[in-house]
């Protein structure tokens, strides 16, 4: 999933399940590294159905970071003066 994407797609059960899983573990004072191994050893796979990988790992927590700013983010909103113009020549 990339970035632009995460405005529009729900986090599944299993995502959301995840992310907690590793959020504690990384929270625990583990590196992505070793959640990698343990994820694998517990034959946890992937949203995608792959083996994890520190990268894997670092990326379902960037992402979801990612996700959370933006959904939080305050726009100032402002109206503005909108003029129409016709012009029958």
């Amino acid at each position: 999933m990339t970035s632009n994407q995460l405005w529009h797609s729900n986090y599944s059960p299993y995502q959301s399940v995840l992310h907690t899983k590793i959020k504690q573990l990384k929270k625990e004072g583990l590196g992505y590294r070793k959640i990698a191994k343990m994820l694998n050893k517990e034959n946890i796979k992937t949203p995608r159905g792959k083996t994890f990988y520190p990268s894997s790992v670092y990326s379902i927590l960037k992402k979801k970071n990612i996700r959370n700013e933006r959904l939080n983010e305050y726009f100032k909103k402002k109206i503005s003066r909108l003029r129409f113009e016709y012009d029958d020549s």
